[in-house]
Parts: structure tokens; C-alpha cells; sequence
């Protein structure tokens, strides 16, 4: 159970987020926040690149009543055509796709694409009004924004847009409309740079949330101490492979253990040198069990182990190695210790109280034979 534990929050923020991207610097980190952003609104962008190639198709039939030249209407035609099926593609991806941190690299294709498709409009259509072109561009640039993408790529995006569709009108521009060109120039990449701005401060915002939200719900499971699952998270999991297990009459073996004498060894070292016994023993157990395996700690000196499609000869000899590295491991400025451990395993419907109270017996059993036990 792996998580990051948050200190002073501007300064996790300025570890964890690249000053110049807006992302967070651990690549495993950034996918899991942005895997997170697109399930939630998954809906949303595959409405958004639906609509976007339905619209842009529809927009044939002005193109027939404003364009004469039949010539140029074929060229916007096959333009408009080729962008819906391409769109149609990007579309079914996203529907269709498992790996969500591929979803920045297709809508920035989609935003390339309605821009390289405005721009040969533009192009064929050659005599609309300059500044109804320009505030055409700055509608996209808002577009580029609004859509959850990567910053870099929308400024990427929106930057590409702008310079071609300067580099394009150039050629065409009259002398009287040169003022406009500048001023068109000037106010669009204002726009972008404002977009920028903005879009930097609500990724890092989020990302700010993010690491504060995955931290409340890491400890919302975890115990403070030995940084395993709580008594809750445990009772969660139990339940639910319980169920599991029932239904597909797999083994389940349930192990309840707790360090023999605690109390006097809190009363002859104090409640810090017990406290400290407490995370090297979790520390032992949780290197020698497998990844599959859930610890927890029940409260006080107390843990449980759950051993999923594990038989009770399996989880014994799991038991009895790590008994016997407690045993062998001198625990800093306390000596030796010991602990006693009850096994039990899911038998029939047997419900996740009977099979803790199980637990218990076996334990109590372990403590009355002498204590450093393995009851089974």
C-alpha cells in the first residue's frame, strides 16, 4: 500500500509540479490525475467530437448556397467529408479506448484538424471579411481552452493555429486592411496569452486538490502509525472477499495475531518504544508477505492478515516463516519480542463476524498454550 505522505502544501505543490508544464513531475502520478479527469467527463468529450463532426458536415449546405464556383465547392466538400470520417474515428477511440492518457493526443489531432479545416475554408472561401475570419480564429482559441487537455498542448495548439493563420492571410491582405492585420495580431495573442494564464492556474489548482484529496483518502484507510489499512479499510476488504470467495469457492485464510506482554513492555519502555515496535514488526511482516495479501492493524497490538485463495497449510507456512523472523530480530532498544498468531479459513456461508470470531478463539488458544504460537 504505496502512498505519498503531504507536508506544507506549497512546497508538496512546488515539488510535484513542473514550474514550466503544469504537470506533475512523476509521470505515473500525472496519468493517474489525468486518467481521473477524463472518466469523469469521458462522457462530455465524446458528445464534444460527435457534435464538432456532425456540425461540421451540416455546414455543406451553406457552403452550396454560398459558393458558385463548382471547382471550389468540391474542394470544401471533400474537405468537410474527410474531416467528419476522421472525426467519426477519433470519436470510436475515445469511446472505445482503455488507455485514457492517449485522450490528450487525439483531442489535440481533433483541435488540428477543425483548425487546418477553418483555415482551407478560409482559404478556398478567399474574400470573407478579414476580422470576421480573426474573431472566427479567437472563437477556436477559446475552444482550445475550454476542452480538457495537457497546457503545453493547448498552447502548442492555439500557437500553431495563430501563426499559420497569419502566415496564410499575409499574402492577400490590401494595404487599407494592414491596420486590422496588425490589431487582429495583437488581440489574438493576447487572447492566448491570457487563455495561458488562466489554464496554468486551474491545472495547477487541480493538481493542487488532487494530491489533497488522494492524501485525505489515503488516510481516510490508513493507519497513522504503521501506515497499513485501518480497522475500517480491513473490514472492507474482508467483506468483500468473503463474498468473493463464497461465490467462487476459492480458499480464504484469516489470520489474527498481536506481540506478546505489550502492556508490560509499555509499561518498563514507554509508550514510544512500543509505538516503535509496533512499525518494525509491520515492517518484517510486510516483507514477507505477497502483494496480494491484505495486513491491517484491528487496534492496539492487534493485525490481521487476509490471504486470498490461500489454503490453511498455505498460510501456515507463511505464518510460521514470519513468526520466526520476529523472533530472530532484535528490536532497537527493547531486545527481543514475540508474537501469538490464530488461523482460521472461510468455510461455507460463514458470515465475516463468525469468521472473525474464529479468529479469535484461535488466538486466545495461542495465548493459553504459552504465548509464541501458532494456533490452527
Amino acid at each position: 500500500m504505496k502512498h505519498k505522505k503531504l507536508g506544507n502544501e506549497n512546497e508538496k505543490c512546488g515539488n510535484e509540479i513542473s514550474k514550466y508544464l503544469g504537470e506533475f513531475t512523476d509521470k505515473e502520478l500525472e496519468k493517474h490525475f489525468f486518467s481521473s479527469q477524463v472518466l469523469g467527463g469521458l462522457k462530455y468529450l465524446e458528445h464534444i467530437f460527435l457534435s464538432i463532426g456532425i456540425i461540421f458536415l451540416l455546414f455543406i449546405i451553406p457552403d452550396f448556397i454560398i459558393i458558385k464556383n463548382n471547382f471550389k465547392l468540391v474542394l470544401v466538400l471533400i474537405n468537410r467529408l474527410a474531416f467528419f470520417i476522421i472525426t467519426m474515428v477519433l470519436y470510436y477511440l475515445i469511446k472505445k479506448g482503455k488507455d485514457n492518457y492517449r485522450y490528450p493526443y487525439l483531442i489535440t489531432l481533433e483541435e488540428i484538424l477543425i483548425s487546418i479545416e477553418l483555415l482551407l475554408i478560409m482559404r478556398i472561401y478567399g474574400n470573407t471579411d478579414f476580422l470576421i475570419q480573426a474573431f472566427g480564429i479567437v472563437i477556436i482559441i477559446l475552444c482550445i481552452y475550454i476542452i480538457p487537455n495537457r497546457w503545453i498542448f493547448m498552447l502548442i495548439s492555439s500557437s500553431l493555429l495563430s501563426i499559420v493563420f497569419f502566415a496564410l492571410t499575409l499574402n492577400y491582405i490590401s494595404p487599407e486592411n494592414s491596420i486590422k492585420y496588425v490589431i487582429s495580431l495583437i488581440y489574438i495573442f493576447l487572447a492566448i496569452i491570457l487563455c495561458s494564464i488562466s489554464s496554468y492556474k486551474i491545472n495547477y489548482y487541480k493538481r493542487t486538490q488532487f494530491l489533497i484529496n488522494t492524501e485525505l483518502r489515503q488516510l481516510s484507510v490508513t493507519d497513522a502509525l504503521t501506515g497499513i489499512y485501518n480497522r475500517l479499510k480491513f473490514n472492507e476488504e474482508l467483506n468483500k472477499w468473503i463474498k468473493y470467495c463464497s461465490k467462487y469457492r476459492m480458499d480464504l485464510s484469516l489470520v489474527l495475531f498481536d506481540l506478546d506482554n505489550f502492556k508490560e513492555i509499555n509499561d518498563t519502555y514507554g509508550h514510544l518504544a512500543g509505538d516503535r515496535i509496533l512499525v518494525e514488526m509491520t515492517e518484517i511482516v510486510k516483507k514477507n508477505i505477497r502483494d496480494t495479501d491484505i495486513f491491517a492493524r484491528w487496534g492496539g497490538e492487534e493485525f490481521f492478515i487476509l490471504f486470498p485463495n490461500t489454503n490453511k497449510n498455505k498460510a501456515f507456512e507463511i505464518i510460521k516463516r514470519i513468526r520466526e523472523k520476529i523472533v530472530n530480530h532484535v528490536f532497537d532498544g527493547i531486545g527481543k519480542v514475540t508474537c501469538s498468531f490464530g488461523i482460521v479459513t472461510l468455510t461455507g456461508n460463514e458470515s465475516m463476524y463468525e469468521l472473525l470470531e474464529r479468529a479469535d478463539k484461535m488466538l486466545y488458544m495461542a495465548k493459553e498454550a504459552g504465548k509464541n504460537t501458532i494456533m490452527g
